[in-house]
């Protein structure tokens, strides 16, 4: 078919034909000449940033309010469990007649001394048990979780001893039937649950001994 074209015209037409390609030719070797490196250099748009620490931020606040959550649950607990017996050791040793001041001549300790030092104490775990919650961060978390069950081993300990005066005292050297209902009934059940609860604090320690020696 191009044969029968006049010369002028297939001269014409070739040498278009050729132009288009030469342009094409030029396109694709100037792309292929880009390098890539230059688009992991390019600079990230202005508002890429801002972005970013929008998310950083909100990454952050969720993560201070579970924190904030959490200590706030463990602050409940503690006293929830530990700020009713600080009470109820200092106001009955400050507000019943009865008994707790009675003398008991085989000892120089009074029940009313056992409930004050017992309140004492309790309220001084309590207050540093929160004021750890509260400053507990991941920074100081090596400081607390050395210094803190040292202070809890002491602090047992002396409970553990002081228990087992305070049953004395009352079971023991003094006539407890001089005690009011309110105040017998009160020192009974507390004094049966200290020594539950140092019985299962021993027996957990074993278990925890011989755990680790297996």
């Amino acid at each position: 078919m191009t044969n029968n074209l006049n010369p002028d015209i297939e001269n014409n037409y070739r040498t278009v034909i050729n132009e288009i390609n030469n342009e094409e030719t030029k396109i694709f070797s100037s792309i292929d000449t880009v390098n890539l490196n230059d688009y992991n250099n390019m600079p990230l748009p202005s508002n890429t940033k801002t972005i970013n620490s929008k998310v950083i931020v909100k990454i952050n606040n969720d993560s201070c309010c579970t924190s904030f959550c959490l200590k706030l649950f463990f602050i409940i607990l503690i006293l929830f469990f530990g700020l009713p017996l600080t009470f109820c050791d200092i106001y009955y040793a400050y507000t019943d007649h009865t008994c707790v001041s009675s003398h008991v001549d085989k000892i120089n300790l009074t029940l009313k001394d056992y409930l004050v030092v017992n309140g004492i104490l309790t309220g001084c775990l309590l207050f540093l048990m929160i004021l750890a919650t509260i400053i507990f961060t991941d920074n100081n978390a090596p400081y607390i979780m050395t210094i803190g069950p040292i202070i809890l081993v002491i602090a047992s300990l002396f409970n553990v001893a002081w228990v087992v005066i305070g049953g004395v005292i009352f079971w023991g050297y003094m006539d407890n039937s001089l005690c009011s209902n309110e105040v017998y009934n009160y020192v009974f059940a507390s004094l049966i649950i200290k020594f539950i609860s140092v019985g299962l604090g021993l027996f957990s320690n074993n278990n925890k001994n011989k755990d680790n020696k297996n």
